[in-house]
This record gives C-alpha cells, structure tokens and sequence, in this order.
C-alpha cells in the first residue's frame, strides 16, 4: 500500500501513530510538508532579531498568525519559518476535550478515549491527576510528574482549592506535552520529577513540530519527509503534484494540512472559490500582584507553566469557556514594549501576570472567504460579546480574591488565534463534504472537519481524531 500525509503536525502525528500498527501493510509512506528540515543545532537568536521578527506580523491577513516564541532568547528556529506561522505554543498544551464537546466531532466516544490512551504512549503528558480539571474530564491520560508552577500561581490554586466553589469555577493546572532529554519517551518510562519549571530546564522541553518530526524519523516504520508544498491533488486518480512537476500517484492520501492550507488546495485543485473558516474570540485581562516572590532561583517560569480553568456559564453544560493564568515572560515583555524599555521587563514579569479568556463555539468568528482572481476577498462575521466578557471579568474577579486585582480598563482582545477549524465548502462541512472522496481513498484530517469549535485546546483532539480515520482507512482499504 502506497501512503501520503499532506502536512506535518498534530493531525499529521495522530494519523502517523495509527499507521505506525500496520507496518506490514505500507510499501511506502511519503510526508510531505513546507517547512524546513530540523537541523540538530540549535541556533539561538538575538533580543533584536525577535523584535524585527513581531514587527514584521501582518495582522491585515484573514487568519491572524500564531506565535510560537520559547525562553531565553528564543531557542528555537521555528518563529522565522513559515510566513510566521509557527503553531508550536498552543500545541504544547494537551487536553482531551469533554465528553459533550466530543459528541459534536465525527467519531464516537469511546473511539475517542481509546486514541487519547494510545497518543500517550508516545508523548508525556504532564499535569495534576487530582485537581478539578481531573474530576471534570474524567481522565487526561497523565504519566509524568508535575510541572512546577510559578508560586503566585500555585499559592492562589492551593487557596481555590480550599474555597467553596459558588461561581462554576473549575481550576488546575495546565496539562503539557513533554518531552524527555534524557529518557525514554514512552508511556512505560519512569516518570521523573522536575524541580524547576521548564524554562532551561535539564530534563523536560515542550512536545513541539520538531519533537514530531524526530519521533517520525526515529520510526521502525519507514517512510521519506519530503520538503515540498504539495501543489495540486487529482483526487479522482490520487496523483499529487508539487515542486512544480514532480508527480506521485498513491492508493491512501490523507490530507493533514490545516484548515487553511486545506483550503487553498482545495482551490487548486477543484476550482472551488467560496468557503467559510471560523475561530475562537479571544481576550487578555493583566492581572496585578504587589506580593514578593519568596521563591528567587526558580521564579523564572515559562508561560505555559501556567493554571487553567473552565468557567461554565448559568450552570450549563454547553455553554463553557477556557482560561489561561500564567505568568508573562520577559521576552513577551520585548514584544510589547519599546526598547528603551527593555531594562523593566525583569520587574514587570515579576508583578504583572495574564488571564487569557478564550470564548466558546457560539460567540466564535466566522470568516466568509472567495477567491476571485488569484486574490482572496474575505468578510469577518464577529458576534458582539462585550457583555458576555463583562460577566466572565467579575468571575475572574472573584477567582483571584486578593491574590491578584484585575481591572476592566485593561481588558482587550487577543490578536493571535486560539485555534481554527469548522471550514465549509460552498456552504458544506468539510466532513459532509469529504464523504465522496473518502470512498476513493482520500481522508481530510484535523481541525478543518470540526462543527463545534470548544474553548479548550484543540491539540490533543486534532491527533485523536486522525488517529482515529487512519485506523478506519486502513481497515477498509481493499
């Protein structure tokens, strides 16, 4: 059986696992992706280097970009690749999504979990097996140690955790997909317990592309990264086209793209011009804390470190959003300020944290998109949600007591994307719409089928539910 995935991340991950258990079957496994090849040296860049790299975001684009910026300057290469569009950082976070959210995705529930259960046996999944999240998902599927927090944060969750909750307040701590420096990265490893948070530290890094990339390579099932953008699918022969005039003809294509790339191969190929793509609303509240850190040598903590909580609305199931706590880094603090105000970022890091406020499916954005001419032409449909936000700032209010003030003068939104998906083909899910195709042997994965957008992080779900069609696809094909 001849393969190909078209991207190279979650959905791409997910779907790479599932086949990984049929090796047998796979003659040859193409993965074909526009980004760089990683290299095992890691390039650190300078403070001004970074600065340049924000200046240069153009927010004008119908999808805003996503940054991906790690500590320290920036240890990574990933930032300056991709017209910018670096999808590491929200990726690192790693939580299945509810029982009810899952209901709204293609698959059933038990399919779900089974998946969630055999993606961590190829990652670490870090987190706290007893607080609140735990109790509200039911499982997170963790085997690895806690992450320590910063202590801001830790002393305001111990705190929660002793108050009675009046408010549908559900708080823990962020759950991370890791990766060991000096381990076996599978489920059955030893955990092992980390004393700092992650920023430099010795023994974990963050579950990124080029952890995913690493882990493909390393595979007992043979396949060829191919660093092409694949142009142009015949989707009733199953030929793919790129590097101009290169073509490949398979017997499975799976598409792992991402909504938008999706998209425009879709465009592409089939001549289809109008499509829908829709996104989260999104916000920041500062939140301020005049109390000294007791804790000098591992105050420095990465921000995903962070809490997380879901703050469930009138008592209903289905209305819920997600929050991020964390504590704002000092190179986010380049990023905002001005230069010649660089020397207070060490301060402001210290005595300024974040509430990230992330809006659940009914108040999400809809982007109305046509391609006319080579150009595309996009109209942005956004619900008004300043009333709803108003409500969630005095919740938050009441979350945080006296551990931080916050101050509804500083509330905005949030420029950069929670995450993206429920893409529509002249009016069509994407799922109704692959159905004809999937019969022929071309499977369309990740984000783009999803109906429902949930608050919480898509990440996991993304790899299960690939994972999930692969497993499908390779049963049925004949």
């Amino acid at each position: 059986m001849k393969i190909a995935i078209v991207g190279l991340g979650a959905a791409s991950f997910g779907t790479f696992l599932a086949l990984e258990k049929y090796c047998e079957k796979i003659s040859c496994l193409d993965i074909f992706t526009k980004k760089e090849k990683i290299s095992d040296e890691k390039k650190i860049y300078s403070i001004d280097e970074i600065v340049n790299f924000y200046k240069k975001l153009n927010y004008s684009k119908p999808i805003p970009p996503k940054i991906n910026i790690q500590t320290k300057a920036s240890d990574t290469s990933e930032i300056f690749k991709e017209n910018y569009e670096a999808m590491d950082l929200w990726g690192s976070s790693c939580l299945p999504l509810s029982k009810e959210d899952l209901a709204y995705n293609r698959f059933e529930f038990d399919e779900y979990t089974e998946s969630y259960r055999d993606i961590a046996k190829a990652i670490r999944i870090s987190g706290c097996e007893n607080d609140l999240i735990e109790e509200f998902l039911g499982d997170t599927y963790i085997n690895e140690e806690e992450i320590t927090l910063d202590e801001k944060l830790e002393n305001l969750l111990k705190k929660f955790d002793k108050s009675i909750n009046k408010n549908n307040i559900i708080l823990g701590k962020a759950r991370l997909a890791l990766s060991h420096n000096k381990k076996s990265n599978n489920a059955e490893s030893e955990r092992i317990k980390c004393e700092c948070s992650l920023n430099n530290c010795n023994i974990h890094t963050l579950f990124l592309s080029n952890d995913i990339e690493r882990y493909i390579q390393d595979s007992r099932l043979k396949n060829n990264i191919i660093y092409e953008k694949v142009e142009y699918i015949d989707f009733e022969n199953k030929k793919l086209t790129y590097n101009s005039i290169k073509k490949k003809q398979y017997d499975v294509i799976f598409i792992c793209a991402g909504p938008k790339e999706t998209m425009g191969l879709l465009n592409r190929s089939l001549k289809i011009k109008n499509f829908q793509i829709s996104d989260s609303q999104s916000y920041i509240l500062p939140m301020f804390s005049f109390k000294k850190n007791l804790r000098n040598a591992k105050d420095n903590s990465f921000s995903l470190t962070s809490l997380i909580g879901v703050l469930r609305q009138d008592h209903s199931k289905n209305e819920k959003e997600f929050i991020q706590i964390y504590k704002i880094s000092d190179e986010l603090w380049y990023q905002a300020l001005p230069k010649m105000f660089w020397p207070l970022s060490k301060i402001l890091s210290r005595f300024i944290y974040a509430c990230v406020i992330y809006l659940d499916d009914k108040y999400k954005i809809n982007y109305i998109i046509n391609y006319k001419n080579n150009n595309v032409v996009y109209k942005k449909i956004e619900p008004n949600s300043k009333s709803k936000i108003k409500k969630f700032v005095r919740k938050i209010r009441l979350l945080l007591g006296d551990n931080f003030k916050v101050f509804k003068i500083f509330l905005f939104k949030k420029k950069t994307s929670h995450h993206f998906g429920n893409l529509k083909v002249d009016d069509i899910p994407l799922k109704t719409f692959a159905h004809k195709y999937e019969k022929k042997g071309i499977y369309f994965c990740g984000s783009a089928t999803f109906t429902k957008l949930p608050s919480i992080s898509p990440t996991f779900t993304i790899m299960a539910d690939s994972n999930i069609l692969a497993k499908k696809a390779i049963l049925d094909f004949k």
